[in-house]
């Protein structure tokens, strides 16, 4: 097992239409994603596919009127979070200008654009996002 640090320049979170937000570290009051799973799948000589899964997100994030909108998008961060269930990628990009980018946990159980195991809580300005397939502590 490696382990290294780098400095977090923004977390990108895609969601399943492909939008997507950059969270830059003053919205970030902390982040946890566990359990890896690689895949690795051959279709052709040229086309080798490799992709990460996290079995667990959690994010808890502030500051969030300060959360820009995407450019196309113009829905507000906390507003697309709460209207759908379908945060699909996360990218952590770091200062360096390298990044590491991974798949949620999904569960299809709702269809191919509603993820049942996506769970969010805002309270006080504050959000919590937990995707797993465990159910969320309170």
């Amino acid at each position: 097992m490696s382990e290294w640090s780098k400095n977090l320049k923004s977390m990108t979170i895609a969601f399943e239409n492909c939008e997507s937000y950059d969270i830059h570290p003053e919205c970030i009051e902390w982040f946890s994603f566990n359990g890896f799973k690689s895949t690795i799948m051959f279709q052709s000589p040229n086309d080798v596919f490799c992709h990460d899964r996290a079995d667990c997100v959690k994010i808890h994030l502030s500051n969030l009127d300060k959360i820009k909108r995407n450019e196309i998008f113009q829905n507000e961060f906390k507003d697309r979070v709460h209207q759908y269930r379908d945060i699909c990628y996360i990218r952590l990009n770091y200062e360096e200008g390298s990044d590491y980018g991974f798949y949620v946990p999904w569960n299809f159980k709702d269809g191919e654009q509603n993820n049942s195991w996506q769970n969010v809580k805002i309270e006080d300005g504050e959000m919590i996002i937990v995707i797993s397939k465990k159910k969320p502590e309170d």
